[in-house]
């Protein structure tokens, strides 16, 4: 074997392996999703569904929704690295320059990421949210959701230039105040 051809081969199994991480975290975050909404018994017909169609059984996002359509938000997760590194300096440090204000949070990795899924599902959900892990917390949301004042919880809402409010908070939370609130997209 040329060294080429080794180098390209170790380049496709590292690449497997992210892509295996990646989805690993993705099934963790759908599985809590299931356990917190009471639907634990619909991992398996979420990974039937993955199977007959793709002949793999997949946990993830994608295949919750094609179970739940009527879900009144689009989520994806991310397996971001670092994200507990973004402090609250960083994420909240709003530098002001005469006329022009520049907020660092809109150039963070987290909300880069954040707006490539925000892109992708604008036009299919209302609030469109990544979920991503983060030390002690396990998971966490971004989202364009409102964010619920009037109940108790720990976010950080950043808006941004065009007004739009971003909402960092822990993907429990998120759960019980946009997802258990309107239990009907379920049935």
């Amino acid at each position: 074997m040329s060294f080429a051809d080794f180098s390209a081969s170790f380049r496709e199994d590292a690449h497997e392996a992210v892509q295996q991480k990646e989805y690993n975290y993705e099934a963790t975050a759908v599985k809590y999703l299931l356990k917190r909404m009471g639907l634990s018994a619909k991992k398996y017909e979420i990974e039937e569904r993955s199977e007959s169609h793709t002949g793999d059984k997949k946990l993830t996002f994608a295949w919750f929704h094609a179970v739940y359509p009527r879900c009144p938000c689009r989520l994806e997760a991310r397996r971001l690295q670092d994200v507990h590194k973004i402090g609250l300096y960083q994420a909240n440090n709003v530098k002001l320059s005469g006329e022009e204000t520049s907020d660092r949070f809109f150039k963070t990795p987290l909300f880069t990421e954040y707006e490539k899924i925000l892109n992708d599902y604008q036009s299919e959900a209302e609030v469109v949210g990544m979920v991503f892990p983060c030390p002690e917390v396990v998971h966490f949301v971004l989202h364009n959701g409102s964010p619920k004042l009037d109940i108790p919880g720990s976010r950080l809402c950043k808006t941004s230039k065009g007004g739009t409010v971003f909402v960092w908070e822990p993907f429990q939370q998120f759960i019980r105040d946009h997802l258990l609130d309107e239990q009907k997209w379920m049935e």
